[in-house]
């Protein structure tokens, strides 16, 4: 029988961007220090357009030092709800508005360090809106890649992050089944 007594205290906070707590749990008699990450969900919104093609941007990475293709993604701000936050980040990250957005699915990023869920959705009908990226954001392009292309720059790696990994794979297998 496992029996759960958590403690936690916060070791470290950057703003609202992030914390770090650390916790002493109890199982089955002992003890053990986890530390979790307590950071907002985020969405990430896939635009597919009538020639099965997925809009990415070329987005600049300072951790990585590269630019990445990634699918327009952002935080969910406190009070907001993922469909409005998926919609804001849309039409800031890229200029377009969507008239639909349909959740795909959600999932944990990293469920040994963290709570964060990712809201995944799909637009369409899209409608050109406004870009105005956050200060700091460097979005050096917006193509427009066939999904097929996108499943296979997963595989050959030229796309890596989890998250667009994850929509492009999900969309792939999607679509084949509807």
């Amino acid at each position: 029988m496992i029996i759960l007594i958590i403690i936690m205290d916060v070791l470290f906070s950057a703003g609202n961007f992030f914390k770090v707590a650390g916790k002493n749990v109890k199982v089955n008699g002992k003890d053990h220090k986890f530390y979790e990450l307590i950071i907002k969900d985020v969405v990430m919104v896939a635009v597919l357009n009538n020639k099965n093609e997925l809009l990415f941007e070329k987005h600049f990475r300072p951790i990585m030092g590269k630019v990445l293709y990634e699918l327009p993604a952002g935080y969910v701000d406190k009070g907001e709800s993922p469909i409005k936050a998926a919609a804001r980040e849309l039409e800031e990250e890229t200029g377009y508005k969507a008239k639909k957005i349909k959740s795909l699915f959600k999932s944990y990023i990293s469920t040994g360090r963290s709570k964060q869920l990712m809201h995944f959705f799909i637009a369409d009908q899209l409608t050109k809106g406004k870009k105005h990226k956050d200060p700091g954001e460097q979005i050096d392009d917006i193509v427009w890649i066939p999904l097929e292309k996108a499943v296979d720059m997963v595989k050959s790696g030229k796309i890596k992050g989890i998250d667009t990994t994850a929509c492009i794979l999900f969309l792939s297998q999607f679509l084949r089944k509807s």
